[in-house]
């Protein structure tokens, strides 16, 4: 998002081109565009924010968001790509700043192998083991093999179900369960 520049005691307040401010608009409206999507199992986060001139007594010039949208139905991502665009524009153009869009990522969803995820399923329950099958939001390396051979994934429970956070934790228990699933599974496939 690119405003101006200036000084924050010097400017008043009907004269400034905030980039932040509008930044700000734009997240908030991103949170609700994932919100909108959850029943589609979609969901939306901006996760960087990169202020410049990034000093106190400067109203920000310029603001770089890095906005993530994942999900597992194609309409509804675009459905969500359709509506960020639209809400840029419209909070830039009120504003009357200008922003710039640049596309880093489009995986599409990928399905793993029914096959897999079933053969899984069968060995957790041969080994009396608690499971479920889920979809997992996340990239993956498994997304990599998908096209070249039957792929499936197991997770593992986190203490609270918290990741990529410091306070992530699997016991050792659940770690054992989930390479004797695949272990079993392994087995199977090898007689």
């Amino acid at each position: 998002v690119h405003g101006s520049a200036e000084h924050s005691g010097a400017t008043p307040m009907g004269m400034r081109s905030d980039a932040l401010a509008a930044a700000a608009e734009i997240i908030l409206e991103v949170e609700e565009i994932g919100k909108s999507e959850a029943m589609h199992q979609s969901v939306a986060t901006v996760g960087v924010i990169t202020n410049h001139p990034n000093a106190l007594n400067v109203i920000p010039g310029e603001v770089e968001l890095g906005i993530d949208m994942r999900g597992i139905d194609v309409a509804s991502l675009d459905r969500m790509e359709a509506r960020l665009k639209a809400a840029c524009t419209r909070i830039c153009e009120k504003r009357r700043l200008k922003y710039f869009r640049e596309k880093t990522s489009d995986i599409p969803p990928i399905e793993m192998s029914s096959e897999t995820q079933q053969k899984l399923l069968d060995a957790a329950k041969r080994l009396r083991i608690p499971h479920r099958l889920m979809i997992s939001g996340a990239g993956h390396d498994a997304m990599s093999f998908a096209h070249i051979c039957d792929t499936g994934m197991v997770f593992i429970p986190c203490v609270k179900g918290i990741s990529h956070n410091k306070k992530e934790f699997a016991t050792i228990e659940s770690i054992l369960d989930g390479a004797m699933v695949m272990y079993e599974h392994l087995k199977e496939e090898a007689l």
